[in-house]
């Protein structure tokens, strides 16, 4: 537990009684701007922007009129374990929990140290604040409070579920690599890590969990096919926030998971540059027109190649972006491997390493995408509509299927 002191003048007590009688302290007044400084911010469902207009507008007031702040902020709510007031001091003692904090307002602290850090006067401006007590409070309750305090600028149900708890298996699992991730959104602003394809949403997290989820495929014995019910980011985030799905069991498996989406990257690249030479014949028809005008010239070529980038988990170099798409139905022909023992809810792969299996039949099934594709428009330049061409549901099962041929071939 942590101990904060806040600073507070207007303060006035209530109880929020609960259906089961239960009371919940809440408390509403104001707080000296440079106490809010001392509150976490990680109980807050976004990491703030710093590039958001209103942290311009508070800076703003911090120089002009520091004491309007708390008529024009709309203030700080926060959570804390348990707290005691002491009138005659002007003071109120918090003690909280690893995921109590700030709630609402993440924006306002990060604008007021940043005018300390100026070396404005915010002696002079007060900040309004409300606290409630979350020790009775279970995460549903946490979550939906979460929600309601967010509604200017909803947060996406994948934030939800991470202020909830929902991703701390997941985490874990990756363990290094969970960085890689922005489970609450903003997270990766302004760190160095906001740049193309160093980091994913969670949202493109939970859905490459969705395309290995055996339990929610009818064919978690690797018979069937794709199933394309509920598979759209904002439908799938909804049921993991709500905890309709659960990825937990999951976990032995998600290292391979990242491991396995930046292989793709890797394959794709790797035969859309060599397919001309000894690569796959008509690979470059999953391309686009830019990679077609590449491809054409020798000079081009070699010039663009000098500027790899780098896969997402684990760093490899390649040059040619793969449309999400593609990164999507390869990655959930895979789920062929996957073993689901339905007495124990535990899953393995049928091979020893998966992502140096995927090396060995990545032809194929990147041929089974290209004969697909031959059934749909080309471009004027004999390029391949993706959007098209991925909306099939035959194009997934065909994928899948080939991968399921192949796994009995070797019997495994």
């Amino acid at each position: 537990m942590k101990t904060i002191e806040l600073s507070t003048t207007g303060i006035g007590i209530d109880y929020l009684v609960m259906s089961d009688g239960t009371r919940i302290k809440c408390l509403n007044g104001f707080v000296k701007a440079e106490d809010i400084l001392t509150l976490s911010n990680d109980g807050n469902v976004r990491d703030v922007n710093p590039k958001a207009p209103v942290i311009k507008d508070m800076t703003e007031t911090y120089t002009k009129y520091p004491e309007m702040m708390m008529i024009l902020n709309k203030g700080i709510a926060c959570s804390t374990h348990a707290m005691q007031e002491d009138r005659k001091r002007g003071k109120v003692v918090l003690r909280q929990d690893i995921l109590d904090g700030i709630m609402d307002g993440g924006h306002t602290q990060y604008a007021t140290r940043q005018a300390k850090n100026m070396g404005l006067d915010i002696s002079k401006a007060k900040i309004p604040i409300k606290i409630f007590e979350s020790r009775y409070l279970n995460s549903t309750y946490i979550k939906e409070i979460s929600k309601a305090l967010n509604k200017n600028t909803a947060p996406s149900s994948a934030t939800l579920a991470d202020r909830a708890g929902y991703t701390a298996v997941m985490k874990e699992a990756l363990g290094d690599m969970a960085r890689r991730v922005e489970w609450r959104e903003n997270s990766k602003k302004d760190t160095g890590e906001r740049k193309m394809k160093d980091y994913i949403p969670a949202q493109t997290w939970l859905f490459l969990c969705h395309l290995m989820d055996v339990k929610n495929f009818a064919s978690y014995k690797r018979q069937g096919s794709f199933n394309a019910n509920n598979t759209r980011l904002g439908t799938l985030e909804k049921r993991f926030e709500e905890g309709t799905v659960n990825y937990d069991y999951l976990a032995p498996l998600m290292p391979d998971f990242a491991r396995l989406f930046d292989a793709v990257y890797v394959s794709y690249s790797k035969n859309m540059g060599t397919y001309k030479r000894r690569g796959i014949e008509n690979f470059h028809i999953l391309g686009t027109d830019f990679e077609y005008e590449i491809l054409k010239s020798k000079d081009a070529y070699d010039k663009f190649v000098t500027k790899p980038k780098k896969t997402v988990f684990t760093k490899q170099n390649y040059f040619f972006e793969p449309s999400q798409q593609f990164v999507y139905a390869v990655f959930n022909a895979m789920r062929a491997y996957i073993k689901y023992d339905e007495t124990n809810d535990t899953v393995s792969w049928v091979v020893d390493d998966i992502c140096a299996e995927f090396e060995k039949i990545e032809r194929i099934i990147w041929c089974s995408l290209i004969d697909s594709a031959k059934e749909v428009k080309l471009s004027s330049k004999n390029v391949v509509d993706t959007h098209v061409l991925m909306s099939s549901t035959a194009v997934w099962n065909n994928a899948y299927l080939a991968v399921e041929r192949n796994i009995l071939i070797q019997g495994l």
